[in-house]
């Protein structure tokens, strides 16, 4: 779920991913789809991350295996942006944001 800090679902949040695919340092801001329900605030995000083995002749079994996360920037109506790193396999994540700080 992605909700505001009241425990609301986030209005027209936007996800952004700020990372490149390979890993290479190389940043960006690149929005990526998602599917959001705005009354529970449930959302289904799909992406893809580097992933990478070992292996060799010697080897009986590949491995070790090792894989990278994707840097998403989550922007929403009323919120402040969080950067939260997603990595494979995270079938239920909450995400709260928080409100914006008020300027004096």
């Amino acid at each position: 779920q992605i909700l505001r800090e009241n425990g609301s679902p986030a209005i027209a949040p936007k996800l952004f991913r700020i990372n490149d695919a390979m890993l290479l340092g190389e940043r960006g801001h690149q929005e990526v789809p998602m599917t959001f329900n705005a009354q529970t605030g449930r959302f289904v995000f799909i992406t893809y991350v580097f992933a990478a083995y070992s292996s060799g002749d010697d080897q009986k079994e590949a491995g070790p295996y090792q894989t990278g996360s994707s840097m998403v920037l989550i922007e929403s109506d009323g919120c402040k942006p969080l950067q939260v790193r997603f990595y494979d396999e995270m079938p239920e994540v909450r995400i709260t944001l928080s409100a914006p700080q008020k300027s004096k």
